[in-house]
């Protein structure tokens, strides 16, 4: 293991405005980072605008979602114009919470933090039994270090809350080639859309996050940790305390 911040660069997308300001003054990377701007529901690219994948939710949350993909697009082109180095992407509300190994795959994105959520779309048999308690058994099957998302009937276990990853060096530019070459309606919030390029995570996770109030109008706190948010956690400690 190696402290944080050796080798790659560091990209913390925050908006321009006082919620953000008060997320970037709460990091405690104990390095320095490059600011990528966030993009506001006003300042969303037609592009992505007309190819937004419409999903559960509703019109104004929608327009926050493609806000938050567009300003990690705008972190992903940064990087390309840079000649694409391997880099840390977080979010503002990203906390450091354990050293970041050094043995990275330098062939895919790896996750560094957010919460893991099953296999099925939402409310089918196989996202249910993941909410009853499953995701104990799968952690249960991790070993310190990089680990391969696990499969199920060709399906990789997907998550949510793009708190923090790692892009080897190139990666950034062909997550730029892959999006302006996307056709019809494919784009979606960040993570989802990662879901399709993310192939390991380390464990624990090196990041967490702070429970900050959410820039694209989730109410809920999550807080997660252990790829866990708190609705995890507490069905956790529930079976705990019904097992024994």
């Amino acid at each position: 293991m190696r402290p944080v911040g050796l080798r790659e660069m560091f990209v913390v997308i925050s908006m321009d405005n006082d919620l953000g300001k008060r997320r970037r003054d709460g990091l405690d990377l104990g390095v320095p980072y490059d600011w990528s701007r966030g993009v506001s529901p006003e300042e969303v690219p037609d592009f992505v605008r007309h190819r937004w994948r419409k999903g559960r939710f509703g019109k104004e949350r929608s327009e926050r979602l493609m806000g938050a993909f567009a300003a990690h697009l705008r972190a992903w082109e940064a990087l390309a114009e840079l000649g694409s180095p391997e880099a840390i992407i977080l979010e503002d509300d990203a906390k450091l919470l354990r050293p970041v190994p050094v043995d990275l795959p330098q062939d895919t994105v790896t996750l560094l933090g957010g919460v893991f959520k099953g296999w099925g779309a939402w409310n089918t048999p196989d996202q249910l039994a993941w909410e009853r308690g499953e995701f104990l058994e799968t952690m249960a099957t991790f070993k310190d270090g990089v680990n391969e998302l696990p499969l199920r009937e060709g399906k990789r276990l997907k998550w949510i809350m793009s708190v923090a990853y790692y892009l080897p060096e190139g990666m950034a530019a062909k997550l730029v080639l892959a999006v302006y070459g996307t056709g019809g309606k494919t784009l979606r919030s960040p993570d989802n859309w990662l879901n399709d390029w993310a192939t390991h995570f380390v464990w624990p996770p090196p990041f967490g996050d702070r429970g900050c109030e959410s820039h694209c109008m989730n109410t809920e706190t999550r807080g997660s940790d252990f790829y866990c948010d708190a609705s995890m956690l507490k069905k956790r400690e529930h079976l705990r305390r019904t097992v024994i």
